[in-house]
């Protein structure tokens, strides 16, 4: 039988193209099932291309975010040969809109790690025109290690600075997802199908990805893309001891409240030399409204105590959220000032298909001709925080 080709297709990002992002962690997860069955994949990354050219393929796998909705239909629709196979967060977030939009051939919401080779199967035997829930992978201890060999090695070894910065070598660095899910559930957040599913690598499982990267592609830094990494505070204690000596250095994402000194510690022994807090905002009204379940003053602490370990610290803000007064833009400033962050990035406030607030506001002149977080646009208190006026 002859062996089947797959296109795995990350469409444009455009306005939120960034040359130093990471590769798809999702695409080369697909990527390294389907080689374990015995598929041929290429990745396409389109990233900041407008004109599309594709090598011929059985099959054309599209991952549709809501950012790149519109540029995955143009990519769709530019397709000329192979079976069109769409997945994703918006996907799965709106399906129904989605599977007429796109016309596929067959469309799988949620994760799709355990039913991508069985549904292109049925599309090489003729099938079309079907939807496959995946759910969720429940065990990801049993899933291969994303396929980077699919990578040109300048997408691969990142040595941009721009996400990890440089504690050895020339600073190559990757993405490493070891837990899926989230237990929180912010108002602004989609986390269709996971909800509350948290899923964890074991450490050992973590550090065989760990081990592939230093041994085999040279690379000693990694950002953990994880939705809040210290949820499971003990399996990062233990994560922590297999990787102390290995001079392997990383960033992650957590929560103030999912942190202490002692952890802070041992995160830093283990090679953690930034942590990234979801803040928001500096006033608790939009906080609460946010439904972030977290008091100010606990953010302000959680920064201070990150500084007081070593570790550099970054912030990501949300403005122009619903109801936001200036007096609400001041107090965050203000959060800014006290604090000190090392770094930040801010973003204005998009209805996310999904989410809690959506019904209330995903209509809303205001916010629905939204397509992007506005990262490239210098609002008003953007252009504050550029400044660095607020820096002491």
């Amino acid at each position: 039988m002859k062996q089947q080709t797959v296109n795995l297709i990350n469409p444009p990002f455009l306005e939120l193209f960034d040359p130093t992002m990471y590769p798809h962690l999702g695409l080369l997860y697909l990527g390294a099932v389907l080689k374990k069955e015995g598929f041929k994949c290429r990745f396409i990354e389109l990233g900041d291309k407008k004109e599309y050219i594709f090598p011929e393929a059985d099959h054309n796998l599209i991952t549709v975010l809501c950012a790149t909705y519109k540029t995955a239909l143009d990519v769709r629709n530019a397709i000329k040969s192979g079976s069109i196979v769409i997945g994703g967060a918006q996907v799965t977030c709106e399906p129904e809109q989605a599977f007429k939009d796109f016309k596929p051939d067959a469309m799988i919401k949620g994760e799709g790690e355990l039913v991508i080779a069985n549904t292109l199967n049925r599309i090489s035997v003729g099938e079309r025109g079907f939807i496959v829930d995946g759910g969720v992978v429940e065990d990801i201890n049993a899933l291969p290690y994303p396929d980077r060999s699919l990578l040109p090695i300048e997408k691969l070894r990142n040595t941009q600075e721009n996400h990890v910065e440089n504690y050895r070598g020339d600073g190559a660095a990757t993405t490493i997802l070891s837990s899926r899910g989230c237990v929180f559930n912010c108002a602004f957040c989609c986390k269709i199908p996971q909800e509350k599913k948290f899923r964890w690598r074991s450490p050992q499982n973590v550090m065989g990805e760990i081990d592939e990267l230093q041994n085999v592609y040279d690379i000693h830094h990694a950002r953990f893309m994880d939705d809040c990494f210290t949820t499971n505070r003990n399996r990062v204690i233990e994560l922590c001891g297999l990787l102390k000596d290995k001079e392997f250095y990383w960033s992650c994402l957590t929560r103030a409240d999912a942190i202490n000194p002692k952890l802070l510690t041992t995160m830093y022994e283990g090679g953690c030399r930034e942590i990234q807090f979801g803040i928001e905002s500096g006033s608790q009204r939009i906080l609460n409204l946010m439904n972030k379940q977290i008091a100010v003053e606990k953010q302000k602490s959680a920064i201070k105590m990150v500084h007081s370990a070593g570790i550099k610290s970054k912030v990501f803000l949300i403005e122009d959220y619903p109801t936001e007064t200036i007096g609400d833009t001041n107090l965050t400033k203000q959060f800014m000032i006290d604090t000190q962050p090392d770094k930040w990035t801010i973003s204005t406030f998009m209805p996310v298909p999904g989410s809690k607030i959506y019904k209330e506001y995903g209509s809303d002149p205001h916010y629905a001709s939204r397509t992007s977080y506005n990262l490239e646009k210098d609002s008003a208190f953007k252009t504050w925080l550029k400044s660095d006026v607020w820096r002491l």
